[in-house]
């Protein structure tokens, strides 16, 4: 997990309050049961990361990628990101 200054660093980044996370993971259970993005658990995760987890929806990859590349994580196993892609689907 994030250190929590970072972690809210983030949010903020992504223009949500720590509160509103708290709200959307009380009302969606777990990420990985809804198939959600694992950042913000509303929009379907259509972005894959360098390590295989598709885990991010575009808008997230997006605040991930303008960070500096030293500090870009993986949410999911925390290996440092080379590369965000999209993935299309059927």
């Amino acid at each position: 997990m994030y250190p929590p200054a970072l972690h809210h660093q983030i949010l903020a980044a992504m223009g949500v309050t720590p509160d509103k996370v708290k709200e959307m993971r009380n009302k969606a259970g777990s990420a990985s049961e809804k198939h959600e993005c694992v950042v913000c658990l509303e929009r379907e995760p259509d972005m894959i990361v360098s390590c295989m987890h598709l885990c991010l929806c575009e808008q997230c990859s997006e605040a991930i990628n303008k960070r500096p590349k030293e500090s870009r994580q993986c949410p999911v196993c925390r290996r440092p990101v080379d590369a965000i892609k999209k993935v299309y689907t059927q």
